[in-house]
C-alpha cells in the first residue's frame, strides 16, 4: 500500500497556515487593544460643543478616508455647523443647523442626515459625527478640538 510521508511541501504549508492564523489572531487583538471605546457624554447645552473640531472622516461602504474641519456657532436656542474637507483628493464642504435633543446634536436637511455625539476616550474629549451625506453613503467621523 502507499505509505504517506510528511515531505518538506506539507511541513510548509502547514507552517504557513499556522503563521497566517498568528498573524490574523495578533492583528485582531493588537486593534482591540489600541483603540479603547468611546463613552458618550450628555451634550447639556450648545456651549459644551462650540468652536472649531477636526479629524478623520470615512465613507463606511468603501472606507474611503479623509480629514474634516467642523465649525459649530451657538446661536442661543440652535447652532450652525460649517464643515470644510478633502477625501481622496475631492473637496467637500456644507452648512447646516443644529438641534440639541436628548443629550445629541441632529441635523436633518439639506440632503443629508447628521447626528453629533459628544465622547470621551482615555480622558480626550472628542466629537463623533454619523450621518448620510448627499450622496446617499453612511459616513463616520472622529473630531477633536482643533488647536
Amino acid at each position: 500500500m502507499g505509505k504517506r510521508t510528511s515531505g518538506p511541501s506539507q511541513s510548509v504549508r502547514l507552517w504557513g497556515v499556522i503563521s497566517c492564523l498568528v498573524a490574523v489572531a495578533g492583528c485582531s487583538s493588537f486593534e482591540s487593544r489600541s483603540s479603547a471605546p468611546f463613552i458618550p457624554v450628555v451634550i447639556e447645552s450648545l456651549q459644551d460643543v462650540h468652536g472649531q473640531w477636526e479629524g478623520t472622516v470615512k465613507e463606511l461602504q468603501s472606507r474611503n478616508r479623509g480629514w474634516v474641519t467642523v465649525s459649530i456657532t451657538n446661536r442661543e436656542s440652535f447652532a450652525t455647523y460649517t464643515f470644510a474637507g478633502t477625501a481622496k483628493g475631492n473637496p467637500f464642504l456644507g452648512t447646516g443647523r443644529l438641534q440639541l435633543q436628548s443629550g445629541r446634536l441632529l441635523t436633518e436637511g439639506e440632503g443629508r442626515t447628521l447626528t453629533f455625539t459628544l465622547a470621551e476616550r482615555e480622558g480626550v474629549r472628542m466629537l463623533v459625527v454619523d450621518g448620510i451625506g448627499k450622496d446617499g453613503k453612511s459616513h463616520h467621523a472622529e473630531l477633536s478640538r482643533a488647536e
